[in-house]
């Protein structure tokens, strides 16, 4: 790599570009040798196995069997595979226009998982994403109309700033896209999520535990402004010598056991995109 040393700070700079749009193409490309090894369509085909449980033999269907090869070969796990295939045929399909913008080397394959993240919460996504459309029914093929348009919008909102924009600000872009585009699919997945919410502990090494909760966005912002209100009171947590981190982790503990309550006036700002589709006026509490 001697060849670097010699160049100016601006022609290592040209270069890097051209490695990236260079990255670019190899993704797009691996995208169509995946393709030509998958199909653009789901592949089933039925095979006789012997159950044991029920000491009989019965017929299962295997689908895209050449998945697990191809994660055996490049050492991948099956469900990366998976979502690989899901890229590759919407490359091949409604979001062709991306695909030009990949190999062109436009945008990267970051920017086009953060596109492709937003068009699988479809709920049309997984039918039109793996299915012939050939053999779509009459609603079917609504549907997938129906799909194909909203894929074409969100392009047309979204390539423009994935061009020139981070991956992070695309995936922004997105979400408000396709909130503002299927706004009545935006609230049915809002609602879905709800029965998602949670709180489970996931048990670490040296006595810790991570608590994890799953919540909407303006319990989660409350939740964390209340905590680094009790956590900012000297004398209800922790040592003087605490960390911020562990002054939390205290403050939380004292508030879910009642060993402590807010007694400051709480302002929570909810980033905007957490609060799209959702109705709410304002983003404090």
């Amino acid at each position: 790599m001697g060849w670097l040393q010699s160049l100016e700070d601006d022609e290592v700079l040209d270069a890097l570009e051209g490695l990236q749009r260079a990255q670019a193409r190899i993704a797009w490309l691996e995208a169509q040798a995946l393709l030509r090894l998958v199909g653009p369509h789901l592949r089933e085909h039925e095979v006789m196995v012997y159950d044991r449980r029920i000491q009989a033999e019965r017929m299962v269907v295997v689908t895209d069997e050449v998945r697990d090869e191809v994660a055996a070969a490049l050492r991948r796990s099956s469900n990366q595979v998976h979502d690989q295939i899901a890229t590759a045929r919407l490359l091949n399909g409604p979001l062709a226009d991306t695909a030009i913008a990949l190999r062109d080397g436009r945008i990267t394959a970051a920017h086009v998982r953060v596109i492709v993240e937003q068009v699988r919460r479809h709920p049309a996504a997984v039918h039109c994403t793996h299915r012939d459309a050939n053999l779509d029914s009459r609603a079917q093929a609504v549907e997938r109309r129906r799909f194909g348009r909203v894929c074409t919008l969100l392009q047309e909102r979204v390539l423009p700033v994935a061009c020139r924009q981070t991956p992070a600000q695309t995936k922004a872009a997105a979400r408000r896209a396709m909130a503002a585009i299927d706004a009545a699919g935006e609230q049915r997945r809002r609602a879905a999520a709800r029965s998602l919410r949670d709180v489970w502990v996931s048990p670490e090494e040296d006595g810790l535990s991570t608590l994890v909760a799953r919540l909407d966005s303006m319990s989660a912002h409350a939740i964390q402004a209340a905590v680094n209100g009790v956590a900012a009171q000297l004398g209800v947590t922790g040592a003087a010598d605490a960390t911020v981190g562990e002054r939390r982790a205290e403050a939380l503990a004292a508030l879910v056991l009642g060993q402590a309550e807010v007694t400051v006036n709480l302002e929570v700002t909810v980033p905007l995109d957490d609060l799209a589709g959702t109705g709410d006026a304002g983003g404090t509490r």
